[in-house]
This record gives C-alpha cells, structure tokens and sequence, in this order.
C-alpha cells in the first residue's frame, strides 16, 4: 500500500524541489542537454531560475489533495506577472514563506 505523505510533508518536499533551482550550482536538465549540444557551458540566467522554481512549485502544489488551489499559487502568480518576484532572493523568500 503507498505512502500517503501529509499536507505538511508534500509542501516541504515542493519547497525543497523548487528551492533547487534557485541555487547556483543547480541546472535544469533540459539546460544540461543544451549545453552538451553546443559544447559550451552556459549558466542558467537567474530569470530562467526564478521562473523554473516557480514552476516546479506550482506543478507540485498541484499534486496533492491538500494544496491543490492553495491561495499562494494565486498571489505568487500575480507577483510573478507583475514583477515582484523577479529575483533569486525574493523567489526565495515567497517560496520559504508559504504554508
């Protein structure tokens, strides 16, 4: 029978996931491809990092019954639109403060 991991549990493990992206040392895979296509090494632009940790957040809020719609995907995303969450450090901070 499977593990059914708690509300507390899966926005963690959302967080941890999303938080990933937003450190330097991390890339996406899809950037990793791309940058074994061209045989160059190019960093991850720190646009591309907010906007793919805030959709790893999204995606896994989205996976559980109990975050499913959570009021936080709402005002992130008109953050995310408008501007206020155009930063490492403010993706950071949105992302550790959600509960």
């Amino acid at each position: 029978m499977p593990t059914t991991k708690t509300r507390a549990d899966h926005m963690q493990w959302a967080k941890d996931r999303a938080l990933a992206y937003l450190e330097p040392q991390k890339t996406n895979p899809l950037a990793q491809l791309g940058q074994r296509i061209r045989h160059a090494v190019v960093p991850m632009a720190e646009a591309e990092q907010v906007i793919d940790a805030w959709n790893s957040f999204v995606s896994d809020m989205g996976k559980h019954p109990e975050t499913q719609g959570h009021s936080a995907i709402l005002l992130g995303s008109m953050q995310v639109l408008s501007g206020h969450l155009r930063t490492v450090g403010a993706m950071r901070e949105f992302i550790q403060g959600t509960n």
